[in-house]
């Protein structure tokens, strides 16, 4: 039974190897032509509402997660928006743009899998476009790694292979992009990029788990 504790324990280790990251994670806002806001600099992990800003260019917002991945939580980014328009004439002026952004992700996996999901309630007329990059710096754009726009889409899942010229250690970055044209218009927005294991990796987890099993069960046999 130990044996199995330990194998499982070094399986499950070489599988949260697959990313690790910094904790230099930077969120910002921008609204048209305006100046980046930087809303939060290192955001803590777990999740939980981060900010909530009102009157800002017409929009009502608030943030409720921005996670960045740690070789023991996820591996990668997490980000999920909701917002309101308060001031039509404002909103549409101005439309908004949130990116979140963290850098030191390594080693350089064997693809990315990018999942974005939202809706438009309320009856209003707006968009909202997720877009997921990779790059050597913080909200760095050289590498897209998937893009999705609702209307007409609500969400997806992604697979992008790891371009050939990005070298570890590198950033990944969400942007989320919304547009106001008309009505009452709630936006809600999720998403979220990860690494994908290496195939080694995986089959090197599924072979300590199956080794570990196999023992287990021998010495079962045996006390019995």
């Amino acid at each position: 039974m130990r044996k199995l504790l330990l194998l499982l324990a070094l399986a499950i280790a070489c599988g949260s190897m697959a990313l690790a990251t910094s904790t230099s994670d930077v969120l910002q806002i921008v609204a048209g032509t305006n100046p980046a806001d930087v809303i939060d600099d290192n955001v803590p992990g777990g999740g939980g509402v981060i900010v909530t800003t009102l009157d800002y260019y017409g929009w009502d917002i608030q943030i409720t997660s921005g996670v960045t991945g740690s070789p023991t939580s996820q591996t990668g980014l997490d980000l999920d928006v909701q917002l309101e328009v308060y001031n039509g004439t404002l909103a549409a002026a101005n439309p908004l743009t949130i990116s979140y952004s963290d850098s030191g992700f390594t080693p350089v996996l064997g693809g990315f899998v990018f999942t974005p999901t939202g809706s438009i309630n309320g009856g209003g007329v707006g968009t909202e476009t997720f877009t997921a990059y990779a790059d050597t710096t913080e909200f760095g754009e050289t590498y897209p790694l998937g893009s999705l726009t609702i209307p007409p889409n609500g969400g997806g899942s992604i697979n992008t292979v790891t371009p050939g010229a990005l070298t570890a250690p590198f950033a990944l970055t969400l942007v989320d992009a919304f547009t106001y044209t008309s009505g009452t218009t709630i936006y809600s927005a999720d998403a979220a990029v990860a690494g994908v294991p290496e195939p080694a990796s995986v089959l090197l987890l599924g072979t300590l788990l199956l080794g570990g099993a196999v023992a287990f069960r021998r010495r079962k046999g045996l006390s019995s």
